[in-house]
């Protein structure tokens, strides 16, 4: 239904463009009526990956609530929904599946690699890497401190946050369980 308006704005793999651009996409995307966001902070990430012991059963769950929100929304609106498309993240299909609610359950979920080859996978991967900049840009500014995105250079910034904010502050901005994380000293 919004392809046009997907395309027009350029939407593509996420990953593929900069944060500059993607902040310049989500800012066109984000009024966009049908959109669903789950965001997990660090600490609560960290505490999912205590109870699941698995990544790939972290993002089923996350993903599975963000479907159920979605086919929730859709129908109280009398809008039909039978097919949601999602990146494969897991080399089990059956990862998502078992985490569905009743509603996800009635859908034909339809997931394979490279989803964003779908427009509208596509869009959705650029609205959560805007949200994941936008709350990066908020943490940022609460902390006064300049975070990485990403796996570089995150030792020495986590040991100058470290020294900076206390060693029991980390859990509250960095994903504790990751073994880059683990390396940081005081």
């Amino acid at each position: 239904e919004n392809v046009d308006i997907f395309e027009k704005i350029g939407v593509g793999d996420s990953k593929k463009f900069s944060d500059k651009k993607i902040i310049e996409m989500y800012e066109q995307l984000k009024d966009y009526e049908y959109y669903y966001v789950s965001i997990v902070m660090p600490v609560e990430y960290s505490d999912l990956q205590k109870e699941t012991g698995n990544v790939a059963i972290l993002l089923a769950r996350q993903h599975s609530k963000v479907i159920e929100m979605g086919l929730g929304d859709l129908k109280s609106k009398n809008i039909e929904c039978n097919t949601v498309v999602i990146d494969q993240f897991s080399n089990s299909k059956s990862r998502i599946l078992n985490e569905l609610g009743k509603m996800g359950q009635g859908a034909d979920i339809d997931q394979h690699h490279k989803g964003e080859s779908d427009i509208a996978v596509a869009a959705a991967s650029v609205l959560a890497r805007g949200v994941f900049l936008k709350e990066m840009e908020k943490m940022s500014k609460a902390y006064g401190f300049d975070f990485p995105k990403g796996a570089t250079h995150v030792i020495g910034k986590g040991n100058e946050f470290v020294k900076k904010y206390g060693m029991s502050e980390l859990k509250n901005v960095a994903k504790i369980s990751f073994k880059t994380t683990k390396a940081i000293k005081i």
